[in-house]
This record gives C-alpha cells, structure tokens and sequence, in this order.
C-alpha cells in the first residue's frame, strides 16, 4: 500500500495458513477496500502465485513472500526502466535485491552481467521478490511449476529466457530479503533440495541444447563445472544420487574451463579416483 506507484493492483492469497492470516488481511481489507483477497487450497508457494497471477490483469506482476519487503519506490523504479527503453520486449527484470541476515547484516547481491542463457543458469538473474514479471510471458509458459518445492524461481526463469524472453538488469537493491533461523519456505531437507537443484538445471540444458546449440556448445564447460560444484555438495548428503548425476551427466565429456573452484587437479583427482576424492 506504500507503493509510489499507481495504479496498482494487491492480491493476498491464503494458502492454508494456520495463524489467522485470513483474518487478519479481512481486517486490512476494511481500511484498504481494494485489496483483493482470495485462497488457494493447494499447498505451496506455487500454487499461490500462480492463483494470483490469474486473478492479475496488470502488465507487471511483483510477487511478494511473507519474508520480504519492498521500498516505497520499489516498482516505480523499475516501470521507469521499463518504459526507458520500450522498444525491446522484456519478459522480467533480474534485479538486485539486499540480503538481510539474522544477525543483522546487510549484502548488497548484483545480478550478473553474463549472457540471460548463463545468468539464469548460475543462479545470478535476481530473486523472486527483487524481480518484476511480464504477466503475458508468465502466462505463455503457463506459470510456476507447481510440481516443484524449491529451485521455482530458476526454473521459472529457464524456461522463460528459453522461450525467447529478453531481461533487464537492474543494479539499485530495491527489495529487503529477510532470513529467519526457521520457517522459511526455501528451508528444509537439504539433499531433496539439491537433487531439485541439480535436476531443474539438467532439465535447462537438454533443451537448450535443441533450441540453442551454439550457445550449449559455447559454453558446456562453464555449465559443467557449476554443475560438478552442485553436485559435490549434494555428495555430502546423498552420495549415491550424486554419483549418478557424475557419471551420467558429467563424467563422459567433461570439458572443463576451470571455473567454480574445479583446477586442474581436483578435476585429475576426481576423473582417477571418483567424488569421495573432492567431497
């Protein structure tokens, strides 16, 4: 409601909330009678967004988690950017955002200036809440997976910069991310959450590889090592499943740039004597 921005559009989705959150946002509706409140049975962050992404009828959408906050000039800032250059067809912004941590300590986090195919790939293209999505573009790869409990938003921006969607960087941090000691929803079983990571990235460049194969090529080394740097540290909690993925995935072409820590040696080291070398 602080948002400098007008006209704008606040959708509150309820998704088995056990705290009286649907309460508590009908009172907010008495004195905010505009906002648009609705539930979502399903359970999961992505069933949510997605419930409220089809009750939306503006151009942009900005997600909001319950961890984070948004200056007040937050989407001003970024339709500015937007409309500064109107011409090119953007299908999200990847924005910088401050991390929060729970001691107090802020970092500023910048998203990359790599080619999109790498930055969504590495993990540097913003986050969910710093980012602000074409709706149109959202609604043409048919939204969230919801069949996923974490790596969405990677996923999410894979398939759009696959299907041709263009981005723009933007530098100024205008979204706080909060970490809590608990309840997060991007929390819990560490080895699931890496097989998901590994996987969904997997996933990326299978297709990438029909629909570009000049940047595939270009750049399988650098894709690899990220890979091999994931999968080392799901070895930590699963080493069978993160064997497979080697072996599968890596092992037979291994082509190396020597980028994410993978030097000549540790790379020599893992081709002789396998994962538990690195791990």
């Amino acid at each position: 409601m602080a948002q400098t921005h007008s006209p704008i559009e606040i959708i509150c989705i309820d998704n088995n909330s056990s705290d009286d959150t649907l309460k508590k946002l009908e009172s907010v509706k008495e004195k905010y009678p505009q906002l648009i409140l609705d539930i979502e049975p399903e359970a999961g962050a992505n069933a949510a967004r997605n419930k409220g992404l089809s009750l939306a009828t503006g151009e942009w959408i900005q997600f909001l988690d319950a961890d984070d906050l948004l200056l007040e000039d937050k989407i001003t800032h970024q339709v500015a950017l937007i409309n500064a250059d109107a011409s090119v067809k953007k299908s999200f912004i990847a924005a910088a955002y401050t991390k929060l941590t729970v001691d107090g300590i802020e970092k500023k986090v910048l998203p990359s200036k790599q080619e999109a195919f790498i930055t969504v790939f590495t993990n540097q293209a913003g986050i969910t809440s710093g980012n602000l999505w074409n709706r149109k573009a959202l609604l043409a790869i048919d939204g969230w997976n919801e069949e996923l409990r974490s790596s969405q938003e990677a996923d999410l921006m894979m398939r759009l910069v696959i299907e041709g969607g263009s981005l723009l960087m933007d530098d100024s941090p205008k979204t706080i991310i909060r970490e809590r000691e608990s309840g997060q929803i991007s929390q819990g079983n560490p080895s699931r959450k890496w097989k998901q990571y590994i996987s969904v990235r997997i996933s990326y460049l299978e297709r990438l590889k029909q629909v570009q194969p000049e940047v595939y090529h270009k750049n399988i080394g650098l894709f690899q090592d990220f890979l091999m740097v994931s999968i080392l540290t799901l070895s930590k909690h699963d080493f069978a499943t993160a064997n497979s993925f080697y072996k599968t995935h890596i092992r037979p072409k291994w082509k190396s740039q020597g980028l994410y820590g993978m030097t000549k040696l540790k790379i020599l080291l893992i081709k002789a004597f396998g994962l538990r070398i690195a791990s």
